[in-house]
């Protein structure tokens, strides 16, 4: 079993940088081009024959910056416990705080989300979920993704967010 982060490098070695980045699944290959450029920092994409059915963009161009992204954040307090168990607007609220809360730390804040993920475990709590999200994010909206799914990690968590921020360099 690894203890720690000097086993992982004992067994596998330490990081080292790719030449020649391997293709992705699908046949896709990395893009170098969207973690840094010049031109535009960020640039909503809105198509003429693409809208969005909520608060959200159809997409953003990045450039010229720095992205920041975050593991999905749940509704746990320093400790690990549950905050909210069973009610969705308080889940979501500490969610944001928690994301809020790690963007700071990069020099970031919630108005520079360009990409949201949500997972959520029962349809009912979407309406919930929408008010809260609703009066802490502004325009442009960033991109956003939310799937219900069967579960989480815990069976109280009842949200999870991945989220992608851009901040000029």
């Amino acid at each position: 079993m690894l203890d720690s982060h000097s086993d992982i490098v004992r067994r596998v070695g330490p990081l080292r940088p790719l030449s020649d980045p391997p293709p992705l699944a699908g046949g896709f290959a990395f893009n170098e081009s969207i973690l840094g450029g010049i031109g535009v920092p960020k640039e909503q994409i809105v198509p003429e024959t693409v809208k969005p059915v909520a608060a959200y963009s159809t997409g953003f161009k990045v450039s010229g910056g720095s992205l920041i992204m975050l593991a999905g954040m749940v509704s746990a307090d320093t400790e690990g416990n549950t905050v909210g168990e069973g009610d969705i607007g308080a889940q979501t609220q500490k969610v944001f705080d928690n994301i809020r809360e790690t963007l700071e730390a990069a020099g970031a804040g919630l108005k520079d989300i360009i990409r949201l993920t949500v997972y959520l475990t029962d349809r009912a709590d979407f309406p919930g979920h929408m008010k809260v999200r609703s009066g802490l994010l502004t325009e442009p909206y960033p991109a956003s993704t939310l799937l219900i799914i069967s579960g989480l990690a815990r069976p109280e968590w009842l949200v999870e967010i991945d989220t992608v921020a851009f901040i000029e360099d």
